[in-house]
């Protein structure tokens, strides 16, 4: 099942369970310990953007007593495709100073983490930027950790957050403006 159809026509006969090993094994992991799991970064067929990279969250649900003496595993698996550049912008919707937000995968490696997603955001001086503001998001190309821009006084803080049965590292540079 897709849903929305339009837009998606492209992906309306993938079969996300044959297509790739890992997602078989990540399939598999779901169902028998009944916790999801998101995937590697993968570029959507009706993507036209070229930065753009998404991710598979999967979940199997939550064991209920009405199955538990019939069914050894879940019967249904639920996913959904989160667009990192539309995770960013509603991430930073709120934001309303001068940031660049960078999404690395550092689940399989903490030296050189796998890109997800970078944007920009700062507050768009043509309108109010008063609560409530409008502001500029722009999708940013690649980049490794390691290249992270950072402008004259600006400030890099980075985290690794816990994401289902990966781990993150979200890095912000902050900058005030001249």
């Amino acid at each position: 099942l897709v849903e929305p159809v339009e837009g998606n026509e492209a992906a309306l006969d993938l079969d996300s369970y044959s297509q790739m090993q890992t997602q078989h094994k990540r399939i598999n992991k779901a169902v028998s310990t009944y916790k999801p799991v998101l995937g590697n970064r993968l570029k959507l067929v009706q993507d036209t953007d070229p930065d753009a990279f998404s991710i598979i969250l999967q979940h199997p649900g939550v064991p209920t007593s009405r199955f538990a003496n019939n069914y050894t595993e879940p019967i249904a698996l639920s996913q959904i495709v989160i667009r990192v550049p539309d995770f960013l912008a509603r991430a930073t919707a709120g934001i309303l100073v001068r940031k660049s937000v960078y999404l690395h995968d550092s689940t399989e490696s903490k030296i050189d983490p796998q890109f997800l997603g970078a944007a920009r955001v700062e507050p768009n001086k043509s309108s109010s930027n008063a609560a409530g503001g409008k502001v500029v998001f722009e999708n940013l190309p690649e980049t490794s950790l390691s290249d992270i821009p950072r402008p004259h006084k600006s400030h890099l803080s980075s985290s690794e957050i816990e994401i289902a049965d990966r781990c993150w590292t979200v890095s912000v540079v902050s900058w005030k403006e001249a």
